[in-house]
């Protein structure tokens, strides 16, 4: 045992660095901001000689690790500024240019770049002024980092204060800390570890997520939750809208998906045509037995996020990720379809409306339906949706009529009382056989 603290000496002179440490503090773990930098011999070459330095003696100085590796043309370019930095603080800072290169690799790599840049070079090599560290372990395994430039401020206590990337080390932020005030810079979180085998929302056990600003999602079903569901958010703060369907089917979903885009055409069942090889997917079986089973293989959530200015092409952004994610493509296609058409009859002028607007309203006994200079999707969804969802037929507005119009329906269930009551008004709801708009749903 008396042996070993010898051994690992000598490797680390080997290395360029000489470690001593109390038995308090072990390099056992990386340093963090707030951190107190340990008790460290450091050994390293300025102005053509050797030396060596003990992180007690720094104390009182303004101590900044200048991380860089000899692929970084950044670091090498920056170089001069920190030498510069070095000379006009010479007593306030110490700036240590750190790297895990050897010198023979360093050497090889100025090399290159006298070849190729010529007498013009403007970093011949690691400037005098600087304190270089080379073949480097312990203060990578400190201060671990994957990036370079990889600056670490460490202010007269020995503390550390920043970590930042090398943009900050400038002349005005060293004033600001050798006069005790503050920095406002970013700090530079990079510990060196980094799970690119998992999703970015999943890296890090979710660390992520508070960086998550969109997104578009699919997932199979939410077992927690045994309940379908629609939700918005709008946060006016973040600008952005989110929209979620929870525990949805297939066929659900692109009904969802076409709603308002389409002015819910196809949100009626009757306009959705689905040529796959397995319908069964897309409905609940009728066998209650079989429902947990197929809830699990067949019902989905999808979430999505996006800027809040786009927040009217959300049916749009959810149909292409349906066609996007799923093994099928729904498509707007022309079919020749036996329909229930509201069809004008020309009976009566709708140009001009003799009532202010007041809406469309049903009656107490949610049979009657009135509404007074509305739109005629108004009365196709509000007034003829409860006789249409009965109907085996679709209803098709085949009037072609873009006005507004006045419309009081007595029994919204009856097909004579409707059709009477549409005469009265100009229309009329009738039988016909027409090429209309369906949604096509077909395997890929």
């Amino acid at each position: 045992m008396k042996n070993r603290p010898f051994h690992i000496l000598a490797l680390l002179l080997l290395l360029g660095i000489s470690l001593s440490l109390s038995a308090q503090q072990k390099p056992e773990r990386f340093l963090k901001i707030g951190d107190t930098l340990p008790d460290i011999d450091i050994q390293y070459t300025q102005n053509g000689k050797l030396q060596k330095i003990n992180t007690q003696s720094l104390r009182g100085k303004l101590v900044i690790l200048d991380f860089w590796n000899i692929w970084c043309s950044v670091c090498i370019s920056a170089m001069p500024e920190m030498a510069r930095l070095q000379n006009q603080f010479p007593q306030e800072i110490k700036i240590f240019a750190v790297t895990n290169n050897t010198p023979q690799q360093i050497a090889d790599q100025f090399r290159k770049i006298a070849e190729r840049q010529g007498k013009h070079t403007p970093v011949q090599g690691i400037p005098a002024a600087l304190s270089s560290v080379t073949s480097d372990t312990v203060l990578h395994r400190l201060f671990p980092h994957r990036a370079v430039p990889h600056h670490i401020w460490i202010n007269g206590e020995g503390k550390i204060c920043y970590i930042t990337s090398g943009g900050d080390t400038n002349e005005e932020n060293i004033r600001d800390v050798l006069k005790n005030k503050s920095l406002n810079v970013v700090e530079k979180i990079d510990t060196g570890k980094f799970d690119f085998d998992v999703p970015l929302y999943q890296e890090g056990k979710g660390r992520q997520l508070k960086n998550l600003k969109y997104y578009s999602m699919l997932f199979k079903q939410a077992r927690e939750f045994n309940n379908s569901r629609i939700i918005w958010q709008r946060d006016t703060l973040q600008e952005t809208y989110r929209f979620s369907c929870y525990n949805f089917t297939l066929f659900n979903l692109y009904q969802q998906a076409t709603k308002d885009t389409y002015q819910r055409t196809f949100f009626s069942p009757k306009r959705i045509m689905l040529e796959v090889a397995d319908t069964t997917k897309f409905f609940w079986p009728k066998e209650q037995s079989k429902a947990g089973r197929w809830a699990l293989e067949n019902l989905y959530c999808y979430d999505m996020r996006i800027p809040l200015k786009d927040s009217t092409l959300l049916g749009e952004m959810m149909y292409e990720d349906l066609n996007r994610y799923l093994p099928y493509r729904a498509s707007i296609e022309k079919r020749k379809k036996r329909c229930l058409a509201l069809v004008r009859t020309g009976q009566k002028d709708h140009s001009k409306p003799v009532n202010k607007t007041i809406g469309a309203q049903v009656g107490k006994n949610r049979k009657t339906f009135k509404m007074e200079n509305e739109p005629l999707s108004s009365l196709i969804y509000n007034g003829l949706g409860a006789y249409a969802g009965r109907s085996p037929l679709p209803l098709v507005d085949a009037t072609n009529f873009k006005g507004k119009v006045t419309v009081s329906l007595t029994d919204k269930l009856d097909l004579e009382a409707i059709r009477n009551d549409l005469q009265k008004a100009g229309f009329d709801l009738i039988e016909q056989t027409l090429d209309i708009d369906m949604l096509v749903i077909k395997d890929r």
